[in-house]
């Protein structure tokens, strides 16, 4: 049997399917227990026949291409590759606070006086979500924020719902959050009213997390709001924002970064050779990235 990449993402450099395919060679010389896919968030599901598949590796942070009811019924492990990008997002959240609250000028003389910074001890932080993201997000703003709300229905140790949350306290909101029927448009015009009118906004995650129609019209309205923007209701975006001053717009950038193409294949290899030669401890060991395991309510979260 063999490993089948079925689709390649635009940000991946030029030899990547070859530096994947020599990588991953040995396994398919050795002999493999069935067909492996290696899918991405372009990958249409749909099309694949789970018939002779025994496992599917998604080395992507984000799943939404995936039916409820194809990963219901697969009798085989879809892995995904949440922790790769973990780290990247993470540092990008944290440029965009950097950026809003304390971006320093390029002194050419001596000049101690210093505008519009402001020291994160004194905002409130909610994030919504609290996946390999928002986790690591949360240990990493510890110490430097006034005070963290985490928001996640299906995570113990966070808030159930945002009605547990004062919103008007809430200076920065983040998203973090699987896109699914709880989510869609979680951001709109009641919730950003709930907000105080000077708060940040960054979105990393899905577009669709958030009514961007109705995020635009209170940003025109609301000169002292500010957002950040990686992803969109619609890819790729045309990034044509006029005359909307208080918001910071990237391409889908925010998990990619100069290792990413090494890191996936690391990842993939780490898959393979735990499948092979570790079978009985293998969804031990992925308890957290097998897919099956984020069905909740008869959706992935």
């Amino acid at each position: 049997m063999k490993i089948t990449r079925l689709s390649i993402s635009p940000y991946q450099n030029t030899d990547f399917s070859e530096k994947e395919k020599v990588a991953l060679s040995n396994f398919e010389k050795n002999g493999l227990p069935g067909e492996i896919l290696i899918t991405n968030t372009l990958t249409d599901i749909s099309a694949i026949d789970p018939k002779q598949i025994k496992l599917i590796i998604h080395p992507n942070s984000g799943y939404d291409n995936f039916p409820v009811d194809f990963v219901q019924k697969a009798d085989f492990p879809i892995v995904i590759g949440n922790e790769i990008r973990a780290q990247a997002v993470c540092e990008y959240i944290l440029f965009c606070l950097f950026k809003r609250f304390g971006e320093f000028p390029n002194q050419n003389i001596w000049d101690r006086k210093l505008k519009n910074r402001f020291l994160l001890k004194e905002k409130n932080i909610l994030i919504i979500g609290q996946g390999h993201i928002g986790k690591l997000l949360k240990t990493s703003l510890q110490g430097l924020v006034k005070e963290i709300f985490a928001v996640d229905p299906f995570v113990e140790e966070a808030a159930k719902s945002l009605d547990e949350v004062p919103l008007k306290n809430c200076d920065v909101v983040i998203l973090c959050a699987s896109l699914n029927p709880t989510s869609y448009h979680l951001v709109n015009q009641e919730f950003l009213e709930k907000l105080p009118n000077n708060f940040t906004l960054i979105n990393p995650a899905r577009g669709d997390l958030i009514d961007q129609e109705d995020l635009l019209k209170y940003l025109k309205i609301n000169p002292s709001s500010f957002a950040f923007l990686d992803v969109f209701n619609e890819e790729p975006n045309k990034m044509e924002f006029s005359g909307i001053t208080n918001l910071f717009t990237t391409s889908h950038i925010a998990g990619v970064f100069e290792n990413l193409d090494d890191n996936i294949i690391d990842f993939e290899r780490k898959v393979l050779h735990d499948f092979i030669h570790r079978p009985l401890e293998f969804s031990q060991i992925y308890k957290n990235s097998i897919l099956k395991n984020r069905i909740k309510d008869n959706f992935l979260v």
